[in-house]
């Protein structure tokens, strides 16, 4: 068996095979055309990638996936303080048929391998099945908590500083107060902007309303927002705040941005913020996730796996 990236033809054949498992709500026709526009975003055009692992003679593949690359600090070491890259992994895959011979755990195995070679400084993922898997890989898990908010009536405007649309929300957290965090995984305009392509596409097939608000500034404190409208919820990607009132601030915005549109309740998945955010706060609820479990492998000594503390929605893939 060998890794090697695929081909565009083999890109489309995967995309066939994979619409069983992540096409909910889609026909097929409408799945090819969601993968087919989320590649062609620029943010998946510069960073994305597909691994096939591949069998012997007559094998064919085995067993793919998909690489997103990610900008990444380490602050807290000066010697490595200019940007680097993680990279996350999505859409691991195993045709039923193939199911059973531990082809997952060697695809990242050899993905892990060929990712440290390559000089990222870790890989992360969000797991769908479970933990046991990718940690036999190398993966460790971090925390999987979210805030769940109902929707509020109200202007968006009048729960903060001000609130952006569509067109200036990619570019929010240009300003916004970064943590120090000792493994930064920030986010770029181009990555949040691909988020709110998910979001004009499900808009399209599913004729569903979008929000008009995709972003909010409450003092220092920046968020920056989008519809999951398969799940018909408002995601807060990233949520950027030094002191707990202007994260409030923030996430009564999203409440009202949620309510407007229709949506039927707000997630926030909560991260290493630099204030206390008690149970309960802005009317919400704590939920341990059993699904997007956050997972981390270093594949650079002396990076601990509790090091990643923004496990922000703006990070998935």
């Amino acid at each position: 068996m060998h890794l090697r990236l695929a081909s565009a033809p083999e890109k489309t054949a995967r995309d066939a095979l994979t619409h069983a498992a992540w096409g909910q709500r889609l026909e097929m026709a409408q799945y090819l055309e969601r993968e087919r526009r989320l590649r062609a975003h620029p943010y998946a055009r510069e960073a994305m990638r597909t691994w096939l692992l591949a069998g012997g003679e007559g094998e064919g593949v085995l067993a793919s996936c998909e690489t997103f690359a990610m900008r990444a600090y380490l602050p807290r070491q000066s010697a490595a303080a200019s940007t680097s890259r993680v990279e996350g992994v999505a859409s691991v895959f195993v045709e039923d048929r193939l199911r059973g011979r531990g082809l997952a755990v060697a695809l990242m195995d050899a993905l892990r391998e060929r990712l440290r070679q390559e000089g990222a400084l870790a890989s992360i993922l969000f797991s769908d099945v479970g933990l046991s898997i990718y940690e036999r890989s190398g993966y460790a898990a971090r925390p999987a908590i979210s805030r769940v908010f109902e929707p509020a009536p109200g202007d968006p405007a009048g729960a903060c500083d001000r609130v952006l649309t569509e067109a200036d929300a990619p570019a929010a957290l240009h300003d916004a107060l970064v943590p120090d965090d000792a493994l930064l995984i920030w986010p770029t305009a181009a990555q949040l902007d691909w988020h709110l392509e998910r979001e004009r596409i499900y808009a399209d097939l599913l004729g569903a309303r979008r929000p008009t608000f995709h972003a909010a500034a409450a003092g220092a404190g920046r968020a920056v927002f989008c519809a999951d409208l398969k799940g018909a919820r408002l995601m807060i990607l990233q949520l950027a705040a030094r002191r707990a009132d202007e994260a409030l601030a923030l996430i009564q915005a999203a409440r009202r941005v949620a309510h407007a549109a229709g949506l039927a309740e707000v997630v926030l998945w909560e991260c290493a913020w630099p204030f206390e955010l008690p149970d309960g706060a802005g009317g919400g609820r704590r939920v341990h996730r059993a699904e997007s479990l956050p997972m981390i492998c270093p594949l650079r000594d002396g990076i601990d796996p509790a090091s990643w503390g923004q496990t922000s929605r703006a990070t998935w893939v």
